[in-house]
């Protein structure tokens, strides 16, 4: 579990580096890399945003994972301990001990058994990991939506730079006297002024869309884990876990099968998404 955090924070790390260089150099470059550049910096970013949800995801799947088998082993352990009963003596029966033949012991079956101390011990345990689970993937949240924030600022700020050259482009283009030079200069200027335009208005939109999902998709990571923390608190104060607090459980919990679709989908929006952004 440990390394996971570790990818998640290197990740994030890197992530958080590129964001500047990204706004230097398209603050400051005004050519016909402007598009190549943003494209470069814009994929690495969301290389590193894909990467760390992944890794959440992950992480999220092993830690409830383990929830739902702590939960079954306390389950199991509670009940041992309930059918635990000192075995009554029979009464004494003369034996013929000359017909009696030697019938070897069975082995007694060998019962894990938890005291009430390490039950709530170990909810308590599984309990704290939750929370912090919880707090991890609030955290997620808020940079997701800070990043929407950036980018759609971003965005804005960018498609009105580039409509005010345009702007002045086409007017400088449609004054007469214009030598030949000075003519292919700004037909050549304005073409620019149009690809960059168009870049930063659907980046904006297909930006917007992409956080959007990954939002969605780490609530959804959220409430599973919320709904399985909220069933530990439940075992918690009532000292024990029954068969109704398991199914509990297991219902609230994500299949395997919930945690790969999960992965597959944002491998393709990501797919998707450099797709739309090629094709500009």
């Amino acid at each position: 579990m440990w390394r996971l955090h570790i990818v998640f924070l290197a990740t994030f790390a890197t992530a958080s580096l590129i964001r500047p260089h990204r706004e230097t150099l398209l603050e400051t470059v005004d050519s016909g890399e402007n598009v190549r550049a943003a494209y470069h910096d814009e994929m690495a970013l969301l290389d590193g945003e894909t990467r760390q949800l992944d890794s959440m995801i992950l992480e999220v799947e092993s830690n409830l994972l383990h929830a739902l088998t702590t939960f079954q082993s306390v389950k199991n352990a509670s009940s041992n301990q309930s059918k635990t009963a000192p075995v009554k003596a029979e009464a004494a029966k003369p034996k013929n001990l000359t017909l009696a033949k030697a019938v070897p012991a069975k082995p007694a079956p060998t019962n894990f058994v938890m005291s009430k101390a390490d039950v709530n011990a170990t909810l308590h345990n599984e309990q704290t990991l939750l929370a912090d689970l919880m707090k991890h993937l609030n955290n997620q949240i808020g940079n997701f939506k800070k990043e929407d924030t950036e980018s759609k600022e971003m965005a804005e700020k960018m498609k009105k730079k580039f409509a005010e050259k345009l702007k002045n482009d086409e007017a400088a283009l449609n004054k007469t006297g214009l030598r030949d030079f000075d003519r292919a200069r700004l037909v050549n200027a304005t073409r620019m002024d149009k690809q960059d335009l168009a870049y930063w208005t659907k980046d904006g939109e297909l930006r917007h869309t992409m956080v959007h999902a990954n939002l969605k998709m780490s609530t959804g990571l959220l409430t599973s884990v919320k709904n399985v923390l909220d069933v530990y608190n439940q075992a918690v104060k009532k000292g024990g876990v029954d068969d109704g607090l398991l199914k509990k459980v297991q219902a609230a919990a994500l299949t395997g099968g919930s945690f790969l679709q999960l992965r597959k989908d944002l491998k393709q929006r990501m797919q998707k998404y450099q797709a739309a952004l090629l094709q500009q």
